[in-house]
């Protein structure tokens, strides 16, 4: 990890869905020197949207970039006779979200490289019929191109988003100095996948690791995987003996005339 960036705390998802961002519960994390209360986002991409684009404009927000995996990158930015072809369910990048995605933050007026990159895209616009007119000498640049702007953006983030899959990227690689690792819903998530970040950033300070492995599990199709126990998520094998229970009810917003629900 580049020792001159500043220290991130990093969120993943534990699977890779276009409507996933992330849930930042009741609690508190420091960054730096400053003591920040996170939000709480839903999964749902309607509802985050609502209740994330306050937070994003609040003084005491961290600074917080979403990093997507290359399939979307190429949904939104094509390239020419790329064999990385974006699946039917994927959709473009919502304007409400790229502000803080990481493949259009690289490409705003003023960063550095921001130039060159939308020259690029304009080449490859202009030769979407003719895709053997762009040499491969040029896609190399512009890779490369891309790889260094976003190692150089992503040191300015306190917290990265992104998916277990995604999480050993180079750019999040090179571009950050991870303190903690969160994984979210991590009961439904298959522990080699889990065990991606936790590998990449083995030397990060702490790992939490939020879910309920009673209400959402792995989903696992193959028997022969089940029986070997691939259903068994790492959150649920540290749930047997060192998981810490909520004693309130968190995914309600309490009037000040409710009172907070237990959980037994």
């Amino acid at each position: 990890m580049m020792k001159e960036s500043c220290k991130s705390v990093y969120i993943c998802q534990s699977y890779d869905e276009k409507s996933s961002v992330l849930f930042l519960r009741h609690g508190v994390v420091q960054l730096g020197r400053n003591i920040l209360t996170p939000a709480y986002m839903y999964i749902e991409s309607s509802l985050m949207i609502l209740i994330a684009e306050p937070l994003l404009k609040s003084s005491q927000c961290p600074r917080i970039v979403r990093v997507y995996g290359e399939m979307q990158e190429r949904m939104d930015f094509q390239l020419p006779r790329d064999v990385l072809q974006p699946s039917k369910r994927t959709q473009m990048t919502s304007e409400r979200l790229r502000n803080i995605s990481l493949h259009y933050l690289i490409r705003k007026t003023g960063k550095r490289y921001s130039g060159k990159i939308l020259e690029f895209d304009a080449l490859f616009d202009e030769n979407r019929e003719t895709p053997e007119s762009v040499k491969d000498v040029q896609l190399q640049e512009y890779r490369k191109l891309i790889l260094k702007a976003s190692i150089e953006e992503l040191k300015n983030y306190d917290v990265v988003l992104c998916t277990c899959s995604g999480s050993s990227s180079r750019w999040i690689v090179r571009g950050t100095n991870i303190a903690q690792i969160i994984i979210d819903e991590c009961g439904m998530c298959m522990e080699p996948e889990a065990l991606v970040p936790l590998v990449t950033f083995s030397s990060t300070e702490q790992v939490v690791l939020i879910g309920d492995h009673k209400q959402l599990q792995p989903i696992v199709i193959n028997r022969h995987a089940k029986n070997l126990g691939l259903n068994v998520s790492l959150f649920e094998r540290y749930a047997e003996e060192k998981a810490l229970m909520l004693g309130l009810q968190y995914r309600m917003v309490c009037r000040p005339t409710c009172s907070p629900v237990a959980v037994h």
